[in-house]
């Protein structure tokens, strides 16, 4: 017997430490994993126990008389409420519980028993497939978070007791959530969220039941049309938001509603139809849509219409009567759309920015519409990202008669290097709007265009630029900053234009500039004040066909690495005898097709590199005047030691040598007189008269030593 006793005596010890042992398991919380070890000793209002990998809390954790309100436990994934169903927590004056991304998968009948004076709840991004009806008969819930988890009905007859003081209930993305089936006290629910549900459609049966709905969100749904009445017994809603919905056309029905948002909805046309019967419509937002035409009317009845947002959409134009008519209108946004730049849409974007209409904007701070579109008159099409070929290597939009392109079109394409533009007769670059934004382009030709002037602008973003052929256009003008970004240029070709002169600074911060063509600028000439241009690395200079007269000591003097000069066929009269002395490494000097009368051979003596040297064609050159024969019998020469066939016919018609008994120091005074006077026969009185009364000496001298 007395062994049963003690047998008994140690197994009541045993219940004991177990007892003991769940008690104190109880009282830690069960606080496991953590490195935060004073979560269980925070007590403060709020109370922060986030991210503290929690698994279960005493009920009594807080006490009776803790005075906390607010308990937000989200992040402990792999906290859930008791599985036995009794309260989680008892506190007299919790108000609000978070656990949002937990690891709760249901909540019991009385999960939340013990919290009486409960008004938030939220429950975000759990996995709660189910709730009871009578989960919160005993709290007075105002505000319902259930988003994020898997709840299609909350129960079999998929309804809530006691919810008469509920005011929001957010069940987004709670994946073909039964809204239209919800039955429960909705005398003063204000605020509704079924984002995401996958509903197909707008039930006005069921939301005339809410009196009291002030704010809708059924953004992200597939509802692809909604009865003009649907929300007609609604009068005190003032927010919809219908966002991400194939919906193509709004026709809607509320004296009340103030804000309505169709983002990323199919809408293609606006009508006065759509909005007339939303009388206190003040935010209409609508971008993103596939809207192409709005008509003048479209917002007559909407008197109190102060922001109107249609960021990226497919508008060409926007009537401007909208911006005269709307007199409340403080806020337009018409970003990211596909407008002609016509004279019209210049009187709109005037008064747009008269009226300070753009406040945040789809474009931020940069690539406003009002800064990116010209005003042109000339008719062509105006292409955008959807009418271009796509992103490559090099793109072609040769001969479609374009008028203007978007300079944001190929912003994003890092692999395209080279743009043919060419034959677009009504192309041309405009002040203050960038051609083009690109991080990759090395190559832009626009060969026969309509381009009349290079702006300071035009080339602004195209920092890699490195070839530019802007051929057979009506280039008059290049802005003396034009080429500032494009410090990697090398070869620039404006051929067939209108020149007359080029900046002298133009291109003196380029130091890869290799060649540089102007050929048939037919107004094309070099002043004799200053250098033709400042450019310390170019090495072929082109300029045929144009109306170089003079050729100064200044003309080539800041192109000191030039190695070819090809400027035959132009009216050239005068070469100065220092013309060439700063290009030191001449290979190549065409003066073909000139009006010379003499070239002065001490010119181009010290050009010790010079491989070809041209002057055929060149009519008016006088061979056989006695005044220049010791420099021409010298030209040829010196031309004959050079490798070069070009001047066969000329080098015949130059003389072979020099009788001494003519040559005489009047006679080289006489030349050196010449050559100082040049084309202009010394270009004053004293000059004139002295270069007579030389030549009489030396005719007088050549008479006698002929008898």
């Amino acid at each position: 017997m007395e062994r049963v006793f003690s047998l008994l005596r140690l197994l009541l010890f045993y219940l004991y430490c177990i007892q003991i042992t769940e008690h104190l398991l109880v009282q830690a919380a069960v606080v496991t994993n953590t490195n935060n070890e004073d979560c269980l000793n925070r007590f403060t209002n709020p109370v922060d126990m986030t991210n503290c990998n929690i698994t279960q809390l005493n009920p009594y954790h807080f006490g009776r008389d803790s005075f906390i309100k607010s308990l937000d436990m989200s992040n402990n994934e792999l906290f859930d409420f008791p599985s036995n169903g009794s309260g989680f927590l008892y506190h007299e004056q919790l108000i609000q519980y978070c656990c949002i991304n937990c690891g709760i998968t249901a909540i019991y009948r009385d999960t939340f028993a013990g919290l009486r004076q409960l008004k938030s709840i939220n429950l975000s991004h759990n996995h709660i497939k189910t709730i009871p009806a009578e989960a919160f008969n005993y709290n007075r819930l105002q505000f319902l978070f259930l988003a994020n988890n898997q709840i299609h009905r909350f129960n079999e007859r998929h309804e809530l007791e006691t919810m008469q003081h509920l005011m929001l209930l957010d069940v987004s993305a709670n994946k073909n959530f039964n809204l239209y089936d919800l039955s429960m006290d909705f005398r003063r629910l204000e605020r509704v969220h079924c984002s995401n549900c996958n509903l197909s459609s707008v039930s006005g049966q069921w939301f005339s039941k809410i009196a009291r709905l002030k704010k809708l969100h059924l953004d992200s749904n597939s509802i692809d049309a909604l009865t003009e009445d649907c929300f007609t017994n609604n009068s005190v809603l003032h927010f919809l938001n219908l966002n991400n919905n194939p919906i193509q056309e709004l026709s809607l029905t509320s004296e009340s509603l103030e804000t309505l948002s169709c983002i990323k909805c199919n809408i293609s046309r606006l009508t006065e139809k759509n909005f007339q019967q939303l009388p206190s419509l003040r935010v209409l937002q609508l971008q993103n849509n596939n809207i192409q035409r709005i008509d003048p009317a479209t917002f007559a009845s909407n008197t109190m219409l102060r922001t109107l947002l249609l960021d990226n959409n497919n508008l060409t134009s926007f009537p401007i009567e909208i911006l005269r008519t709307s007199r409340a209108l403080q806020q337009l946004c018409i970003d990211n759309n596909y407008f002609h730049p016509t004279p019209n849409f210049k009187q709109l974007s005037d008064l747009y920015k008269s009226l300070q209409l753009r406040k945040d904007c789809a474009a931020g701070q940069h690539h406003h519409f009002e800064k990116i579109v010209p005003n042109i008159e000339a008719e062509g099409s105006s292409l955008y990202e959807k009418d271009l070929p796509a992103c490559n290597s090099t793109v072609s939009i040769a001969n479609r008669n374009v008028i203007f392109i978007d300079p944001m079109a190929y912003v994003a394409c890092e692999a395209l290097t080279a743009l043919n533009m060419d034959d677009n007769s009504n192309f041309s670059f405009h002040k203050h709007y960038p051609l083009l934004y690109s991080e990759s382009l090395e190559s832009y030709s626009c060969e026969s265009c309509g381009i009349e002037i290079i702006y300071e602008d035009t080339f602004s973003h195209l920092k890699q630029l490195r070839r530019i052929f802007l051929k057979n256009n009506h280039l008059t003008k290049i802005a003396f900053e034009a080429f500032d970004s494009n410090t990697h240029l090398n070869h620039i070709d404006f051929g067939g234009n209108e020149l007359q002169l080029l900046p002298v600074r133009l291109l003196s911060l380029h130091g890869n500039v290799s060649t540089l063509n102007l050929n048939n600028n037919r107004f094309l000439s070099f002043t004799s004040t200053v250098p033709f241009i400042d450019q310390p690395v170019v090495e072929t200079f082109n300029a045929k066909h144009c109306a170089i007269r003079n050729i100064t000591s200044l003309s080539f003097l800041s192109m000191p690495n030039l190695r070819e000069i090809y400027i035959s066929d132009n009216p050239i009269q005068h070469i100065d005898q220092r013309a060439f002395e700063n290009n030191p490494q001449l290979r190549v000097l065409d003066l073909s097709k000139s009006h010379l009368h003499v070239f002065p051979v001490t010119a181009i003596v010290h050009l010790k590199q010079l491989e070809m040297f041209c002057l055929t064609g060149t009519s008016r050159y006088e061979f056989t005047n006695p005044v220049l024969r010791e420099n021409n019998v010298q030209l040829k020469k010196w031309i004959l030691t050079k490798a070069s066939n070009c001047n066969e016919e000329f080098i015949q018609k130059l003389p072979d040598d020099i009788p001494s008994s003519t040559t005489s120091r009047i006679e080289l005074a006489a030349i050196a007189e010449f050559r100082t006077s040049g084309s202009d026969w010394g270009c004053t009185r004293s000059g004139i008269t002295g270069f007579i009364i030389t030549s009489l000496h030396l005719i007088k001298q050549w008479v006698q030593h002929s008898i």
